[in-house]
């Protein structure tokens, strides 16, 4: 598990996978923008088979500060929680996911891909060209992800 990411520390994870991690909060990430700004960037990155009992994948707290991460061709996967399977989003500033795949994420409480805490500061999340399973409004899709076959060897 990538250790609390809290105030000023926005690092950019590219081409990284999260496999099987545990946690309290957060399965592979927790993030929190306390009295700063802490917007991770996460770039080519696998999610799989994380679990905790909020955020399976990734905690994300923007209270007492901003915190909107970026999730730019990542895919969650079999992560599993009580709520948010694979993201656990409160109070985010603007987290944004782009080209990313949320499928077969597990909660029992609520969120299976994706879990909105409710507060005051909490806008819905940017979600654009993307796979949801469940579903999203706008350029995304629902329908499950296919993917080809090559008989080259």
């Amino acid at each position: 598990q990538l250790s609390q990411n809290s105030q000023a520390s926005s690092p950019t994870i590219t081409h990284s996978e999260f496999r099987s991690n545990s946690a309290g909060s957060g399965g592979a990430i927790y993030n929190h923008g306390l009295e700063g700004s802490s917007s991770p960037a996460l770039v080519n990155t696998i999610f799989y088979a994380n679990s905790a009992n909020t955020g399976g994948a990734v905690y994300n707290n923007g209270s007492d500060g901003d915190s909107s991460p970026s999730f730019r061709q990542v895919t969650f996967a079999a992560n599993s929680a009580m709520t948010g399977g694979a993201l656990y989003l409160l109070e985010a500033g603007s987290p944004q996911l782009t080209n990313t795949l949320l499928w077969g994420n597990t909660a029992s409480a609520g969120g299976a891909q994706l879990y909105l805490a409710a507060g005051a500061a909490s806008p819905q999340p940017a979600i654009q060209f993307s796979i949801v399973q469940g579903g999203e409004s706008g350029s995304n899709r629902a329908a499950a992800p296919i993917a080809a076959l090559s008989t080259r060897h």
